[in-house]
């Protein structure tokens, strides 16, 4: 947390779900949102697809 703040530990987990992945995922689903009040938010949804 000092060193990356609170998004540091999202970051990592968004690393890590994509580790876990094959490399031939699909994109399933993508949103970004971005209010002019709020910090953005994005919505990433991908499926493993086996060979």
């Amino acid at each position: 947390m000092r060193r990356t703040g609170t998004e540091g530990i999202e970051t990592i987990m968004w690393l890590v779900m994509r580790g876990a992945l094959q490399d031939n995922v699909k994109v399933v689903h993508k949103h970004y949102h971005a209010p002019i009040s709020n910090t953005g938010a994005g919505v990433l949804v991908l499926e493993n697809t086996f060979i």
